[in-house]
C-alpha cells in the first residue's frame, strides 16, 4: 500500500479511509470485525460516519489496520498547503 498523508476533518471522512483500508486489505466486514475485536454493526456505522467511537476502540481499530492518528496544529485559514483537501472536499489533492 502506498503511503499518504490524509487530512481527516470529519467522521465521515475518516470512514470513508477505515473503509478503503479495510477493502484494500481485502477484508470483509465480518472478518475485519473478528481481527479489530469490534462488532461488525460498530464497523459499519464508523464507515459511514454515524458511529461516535470511543478514543481508545477507534485508536484499536486505526492500529491494526495500520493507520496511526498524528495531531499538529492547522495551517492558518487563507494560507496554501500541502495537507489542505482540494475545492471539491472529496480530500484529494491538486
Amino acid at each position: 500500500m502506498t503511503q499518504t498523508r490524509q487530512t481527516i476533518r470529519d467522521l465521515e471522512q475518516l470512514g470513508a479511509l477505515v473503509r478503503a483500508r479495510r477493502e484494500a486489505a481485502g477484508l470483509t466486514l465480518d472478518r475485519a470485525a473478528a481481527l479489530l475485536g469490534v462488532g461488525r454493526r460498530f464497523l459499519i456505522e464508523l464507515e459511514h460516519g454515524r458511529r461516535r467511537a470511543n478514543v481508545e476502540t477507534l485508536l484499536r481499530v486505526l492500529n491494526a489496520l495500520g493507520l496511526e492518528l498524528v495531531v499538529e496544529p492547522r495551517t492558518p485559514a487563507g494560507t496554501a498547503s500541502a495537507d489542505a483537501p482540494s475545492e471539491s472536499g472529496d480530500g484529494s489533492r491538486r
